[in-house]
């Protein structure tokens, strides 16, 4: 069963906070069996913990509302690929005015690419020089039907989420994300570019982990930790460590993001394919030790950091619309490798 997740942001003067909604030993994961780990003989196994990167099962369609019963409406999966197991992604639609609906996604007889639509959003899955390509397009000028999104109103999202299962960093050498992506295009409604506030209106787009942490004494806490990708007002998004608090449904916990121009040169919505790959124990250590400074988490330990959940895909809060391509997604986990001093040799004296 795949958790639910709620993504949402909070809106200040010219700034828009993306906020969210929502350990192990590696030998008791389901990602790191008992022999992941090899003692003293070089370094340890990396362990994938995105399950399906190619996105070939398909993906779980969410309902309209994160309240909502049933939350998942059911499966959307390739035509003619006939997956062995369920979908492990869920596409989270949120506040959407239509929705994808569970059956399958269209295969093109000509070429290797599937694809699913409405009036207002699009996901096509597709294989390019072996590597497999997910867009992931919003309509924001049809979603608002032709207006400005006002203040306090919701905006429809398109996110893939996944469950995780990763043990404590203090269990790991190395948690190493990487992500190929561009943005092929993004453009505003023409007839309302006069009307658009900063403050209230983007298109913006994050990669997003839930953490949990616990203290000494078994009390535990979360926090929301970004990867930015883009963000229309800006060249490159910049960081941000506030809370998720102001609006119905809030988690009133911290959210932070990596400044954008310590992963990404240049303005990231040029159209360009950008990757990167990074060892996110540091950048996690950097969230909490930022997140302690203000006084909140204060009896987390930092080795008991753990990933919970990951979500990536739009936010659309004003009348933009907006596509966006992903490839070579992974998280890899290389757990620490088991050390001890030798012995001391005896003589026999």
């Amino acid at each position: 069963m795949i958790q639910v997740l709620w993504r949402r942001s909070a809106v200040l003067p010219l700034l828009l906070i993306p906020a969210l909604a929502a350990g192990q030993h590696p030998a008791t994961s389901r990602m790191f069996p008992s022999c992941s780990v090899q003692s003293c003989q070089g370094q340890a196994q990396e362990n994938e913990l995105f399950e399906d990167s190619a996105f070939l099962r398909g993906f779980h369609v969410s309902a309209a509302k994160p309240w909502d019963q049933p939350n998942i409406l059911g499966p959307i999966v390739p035509e003619g690929l006939s997956p062995s197991a369920p979908p492990v992604w869920r596409l989270a639609q949120w506040h959407s005015n239509s929705l994808l609906k569970p059956g399958t996604l269209s295969r093109d007889p000509e070429v290797p690419l599937w694809k699913a639509a409405t009036d207002t959003k699009s996901i096509i899955l597709r294989q390019e020089k072996g590597r497999a390509i997910l867009t992931l397009e919003c309509l924001g000028a049809r979603e608002f039907a032709g207006r400005p999104r006002r203040q306090g109103e919701p905006w429809p999202h398109l996110l893939i989420e996944q469950a995780l299962d990763s043990p404590p960093i203090s269990k790991l050498e190395q948690l190493t994300f990487s992500i190929r992506f561009r943005i092929p295009s993004v453009s505003a409604d023409p007839d309302l570019a006069d009307k658009l506030d900063p403050g209230l209106h983007t298109a913006q787009t994050t990669a997003y982990w839930t953490v949990e942490g616990a203290g000494d004494d078994g009390h535990k806490d979360m926090f929301w930790f970004g990867i930015p990708l883009f963000d229309v007002r800006y060249p490159v998004p910049p960081a941000y460590c506030s809370v998720d608090t102001g609006f119905p449904g809030a988690t009133e916990k911290y959210i932070y993001t990596v400044a954008g121009d310590r992963l990404w040169s240049g303005a990231t919505g040029d159209g360009a394919w950008r990757e990167n790959t990074v060892d996110l124990i540091p950048l996690l250590k950097e969230a909490l030790r930022a997140i302690q400074e203000k006084g909140a988490m204060t009896r987390v330990c930092p080795d008991s950091l753990r990933l919970t959940s990951f979500n990536l895909g739009w936010e659309i809060t004003g009348p933009y619309n907006a596509s966006l391509e992903i490839s070579g997604l992974s998280l890899r986990a290389r757990p620490a490798v088991l050390t001890w001093e030798k012995e001391p040799k005896h003589d026999g004296s």
